[in-house]
């Protein structure tokens, strides 16, 4: 899910991460411009990042050191209940269910997402976003979105991102954080909105808030429409039923108009 998965974090190994595409042309960076990185108190403060050539692509093989090494960031920034196994993940991006995108330097990932383009709707789900460990708050994290949106701008799709509930959890002010990073970067939060992950591998769920980064920007959409998003997205992602309490729990709070800000 998307930056249950975000951007910053206090407890280590997950400070700085951030959460999720169509088959992405390659492009060359280079890095060394002022850039952001959300602090320890959730606000947002310039620093001047390191140089760096990184070339963002989709990595289609699982049987890849670069599957690897995207997979070892990904297992390294999310905690066990917030990410699907490996084996999953690997039938998935198989399958072309869902898209592996990863951003190089000098042949090696220092930076991936998992993308699940939304079937039925323009939206595709930014899953999870993660930076090396030794490599964060250098801005890698932030132009590497900033491509994502780009990219989903060239396909015509919107970008649907789920958050752990700043209201939630003793790391309030990383939370608090992403949804300021992604708000940075476009993203319009769906006031109102919580919803709850279901755990992918042990039985501790986690609370959400929704964000859409779309063009153009809507300032609202349709109750209707949000809750059969929701759905689609717990049942085709997650794999719960329309009668699973996980889901009643997520939609009995969609209003018939839900505002964006």
């Amino acid at each position: 899910m998307v930056d249950r998965r975000s951007s910053a974090r206090l407890r280590p190994p997950r400070k700085n991460w951030i959460p999720i595409g169509r088959q992405c042309d390659r492009l060359e960076n280079l890095h060394n411009l002022a850039t952001l990185v959300v602090t320890n108190q959730g606000s947002v403060s310039p620093i001047m990042a390191v140089q760096h050539h990184l070339t963002f692509a989709r990595e289609r093989r699982v049987a890849s050191r670069g599957f690897n090494q995207a997979m070892k960031i990904y297992e390294d920034a999310f905690p066990l209940q917030e990410r699907a196994s490996r084996d999953v993940v690997a039938d998935r991006i198989r399958s072309g269910r869902e898209r592996l995108m990863v951003g190089r330097e000098g042949g090696d990932v220092v930076v991936m997402a998992l993308v699940w383009p939304v079937t039925g709707f323009d939206y595709l789900l930014l899953d999870y976003v993660a930076v090396l460990d030794r490599m964060r708050g250098e801005g890698i994290g932030q132009d590497f979105v900033r491509f994502l949106f780009d990219k989903a701008d060239e396909e015509r799709k919107s970008v649907l991102l789920e958050i752990e509930d700043p209201e939630e959890g003793d790391d309030k002010g990383w939370r608090l954080g992403r949804v300021r990073f992604f708000r940075a970067l476009g993203a319009k939060e769906l006031r109102g909105v919580r919803c709850v992950l279901p755990p992918l591998q042990g039985n501790a769920p986690t609370g959400l808030r929704l964000l859409i980064y779309a063009k153009p920007a809507p300032k609202r959409l349709s109750g209707s429409f949000v809750r059969k998003l929701v759905s689609q997205v717990y049942q085709e992602v997650y794999g719960v039923r329309p009668n699973d309490p996980i889901m009643t729990v997520s939609i009995r709070n969609i209003g018939d108009e839900v505002v964006l800000g």
